[in-house]
């Protein structure tokens, strides 16, 4: 009788420290899955950022791929294009830093994570093309 209750105790020892040690590598894959979901939610937002329109308001909030994206950018330096070849081109040169957040949109909209981006643009600003 006592042999069986060792076995019992034994087996019983055994198949709890499995499922524990099952359950951390669950946690784990699960850990890593939504470390490469950040991954690629950072890559697609800064690359969002980086190629807006030119027009890009100076304030807003996009949908882009299941995340949402809100910036606040402010206009840090304006430069026109001189010496081009001979006096000015049509572009003048822009510098733009935006600061923007990252949601989740799925199951509920979710603070994720947030970053700034540095955007050089170079908006047409003059028409040298005869009016005729």
């Amino acid at each position: 009788m006592l042999e069986v209750l060792v076995a019992l105790v034994l087996v019983t020892s055994v198949g709890v420290a499995v499922i524990l040690w099952v359950e951390g590598g669950l946690r784990s894959v699960s850990r890593l899955r939504e470390e490469y979901d950040r991954m690629q939610a950072v890559k697609l937002s800064q690359d969002w950022m980086r190629s807006a329109p030119e027009d890009l308001p100076a304030e807003g909030e996009a949908k882009v791929g299941g995340i949402l994206i809100r910036w606040k950018g402010q206009q840090l330096a304006s430069n026109p294009q001189s010496g081009y070849p001979r006096g000015y081109g049509e572009h003048d040169i822009v510098l733009f830093q935006y600061q923007y957040q990252v949601f989740r949109t799925e199951p509920e909209e979710q603070f994720w994570f947030d970053s700034s981006a540095l955007v050089l643009r170079a908006p047409l600003v003059r028409n040298f093309k005869s009016p005729i």
